[in-house]
């Protein structure tokens, strides 16, 4: 292993007059947690590392990069009120970094300015990389890591408070400690194994929360219902560009296609009224006269001054709060001639979403900054969605399979914070978006033309829950009535071609069962392999479950190397009609 550099990690408490003019006596005290002092961080997996701070009473931590106001500052990840506090920063190998800390308690009095500095090593090295402790719940933590670069680990052994808990096969990359004290610090760290355990990584914190925290304190943000019409950014405009939904071309052109168009339909619709009728009237051709790529683009600029704005200024309904929604869900009727480009058990894709990432301070002309070196990018989620004649669910996390210039054979990775500002995530820092759902690189075409697909219920919505977003990513699902089928869609590591998937199901909330998955029921034929194929997708299809005066199923996946799961919810009963009206 290289030389690594030691460099000094101080903790200073700045006197109450500082260089931002605040006086701070009467604010709380804050002390640096994590890292500590003169510590070297390994390098490894995705590269995100934290601060943690505690203070002598409830108050808000915010942080900057140089010496702040307070207002000035960016909020830290989990920004309510409480005595400890976590911010994930994004760190590169070989790189140093000073935070600048303060404080605000309930009577609005500022701390002490803390300064924390630290490294990250600038060789790979054996230590297990990018550990995170995360209470998911007041009795339970969920810790995750990554691979160390250089040593292949034998196995994981698991520390709480420097004695050790758990040792994990190697293949393990979460560990879910439960039974734990509610309100109570923790430390954890994991270390590669071996007889003499020196691979130890730096301790992670987590704080279980004293209750739990109910979902529906989070109501969704709709970007969009389309009750209210197809939405113009200017309506006396027919200038194709002024779209929001706009189609658009496989030549990647900022016109609007001849070959379809977007309108809003009463003809079909999830939920309410009125869905969004995309209709696709002749194929797009691409170089040599293959059939390329037409989308469904939600384009969110000014029709002045081309600046792009961020997906989250136009809701609809709700308010949108930062760091918050980690999830984005919307609805999707695709034709039959579409279900012929549903490649069963073949682990590729037939529909392709991506995303256009900003960072706070990129340049407003962009969709996404990653060309100008201000952070974020453009990333692509993947799903094989078959015809069954229902609405079918598509949700998104903050795991994309892959980012534009990357192999699609290289896993992405957890991208929570995309940006590196830790208190701006994924959607947050969300602007353009875009479903191509006739394929990508030019090797699609549908069979028939004109091709309807209908579109509803854009929104974002927190999910607390202690969901396996590495192993299983690109959810998606349906009941179909007509046949009494049930399927649901995954993608997962590809660089994991042997690890088996589990399915279950309940007809509650698996998460509120005691012992929730042990409790779930199997599911006929429950037992998935991977596929293999370029995106390693995967699949669980059946009709044996009797669904009979049920609201909703429930289905669960989870990875046979891992305690977590995640689950989707299953509409049962049919809302809206069951077929489309074809023209």
């Amino acid at each position: 292993m290289a030389k690594v550099d030691l460099r000094v990690l101080a903790l200073v408490l700045v006197s109450p007059l500082t260089a931002a003019g605040q006086g701070l006596t009467t604010g709380p005290a804050v002390k640096i947690l994590y890292p500590a002092p003169n510590a070297v961080l390994p390098v490894g997996g995705y590269l995100q590392t934290y601060v943690a701070v505690e203070t002598d009473a409830d108050a808000l931590c915010r942080y900057a990069t140089s010496d702040t106001a307070f207002d000035g500052m960016l909020p830290f990840s989990n920004s309510s009120m409480g005595r400890y506090h976590t911010n994930y920063v994004k760190a590169d190998v070989g790189q140093h970094y000073t935070f600048y800390v303060r404080c605000q308690n309930a009577n609005h009095n500022i701390s002490q300015l803390a300064v924390a500095s630290f490294s990250m090593a600038d060789a790979p090295s054996g230590v297990p990389a990018s550990v995170l402790a995360v209470a998911s719940s007041p009795d339970r933590v969920l810790l995750s890591w990554n691979d160390p670069v250089n040593k292949p680990p034998a196995q994981f052994n698991i520390y709480r408070d420097g004695s050790l808990i758990a040792k994990l096969p190697a293949a393990y990359k979460h560990y879910v400690d439960a039974g734990l004290k509610p309100g109570t610090l923790y430390r954890y760290a994991v270390s590669a194994g071996g007889s003499q355990d020196k691979d130890r990584s730096p301790e992670a914190v987590a704080f279980t929360p004293k209750e739990y925290v109910d979902n529906s304190s989070y109501p969704p943000a709709t970007l969009d219902s389309f009750e209210e019409g197809l939405r113009l950014l200017n309506p006396g405009s027919d200038d194709p560009n002024k779209y929001l939904w706009q189609h658009a071309c496989g030549d990647n052109s900022r016109r609007a296609c001849s070959q379809g168009g977007v309108s809003v339909t009463t003809e079909d619709s999830h939920d309410g009224a009125a869905s969004l009728k995309y209709e696709l009237t002749d194929v797009v051709l691409g170089k040599g006269g293959q059939g390329s790529s037409a989308y469904l683009r939600f384009r969110s600029m000014t029709d002045t001054d081309y600046v792009r704005h961020n997906a989250r200024e136009y809701l609809t309904s709700g308010t949108w709060k930062f760091d918050t929604y980690n999830r984005m869900r919307f609805w999707v009727k695709v034709p039959p001639e579409f279900g012929k480009e549903f490649r069963a058990g073949g682990g590729q894709n037939n529909m392709n979403i991506g995303t256009y990432i900003r960072s706070s301070h990129g340049r407003q002309s962009r969709a996404g900054s990653e060309e100008s070196g201000l952070g974020g990018g453009h990333y692509y989620h993947t799903f094989n969605i078959p015809y069954t004649g229902a609405w079918h669910q598509i949700i998104l996390d903050m795991h994309p399979s892959h980012g534009r210039g990357a192999t699609p054979l290289i896993e992405w990775g957890d991208t929570r914070y995309p940006t590196g500002e830790s208190g701006f995530n994924y959607f947050d820092a969300l602007t353009v978006f875009y479903i191509d759902f006739v394929g990508m690189g030019g090797y699609h075409s549908l069979s028939k033309y004109p091709a309807i697909f209908y579109f509803v219920d854009f929104e974002f919505y927190k999910d607390t829950n202690p969901e396996n977003v590495e192993q299983i990513f690109s959810l998606n699902g349906v009941y179909a009535p007509a046949d009494n089928r049930i399927y649901v869609g995954w993608g997962h590591p590809k660089n994991d071609d042997k690890t088996k998937y589990e399915v279950r199901y309940a007809f509650q909330d698996i998460y509120s069962l005691p012992n929730q998955w042990r409790n779930a029921l199997q599911a006929p034929g429950g037992t998935v392999s991977p596929a293999g194929g370029v995106y390693n997708l995967m699949e669980y299809s059946t009709k044996e479950i009797k669904v009979g005066g049920h609201d909703t199923i429930y289905v669960a996946i989870k990875p046979r190397n891992s305690d977590l799961f995640r689950q989707i919810a299953l509409p049962v009963k049919t809302l809206g009609p069951v077929q489309p009206k074809q023209q």
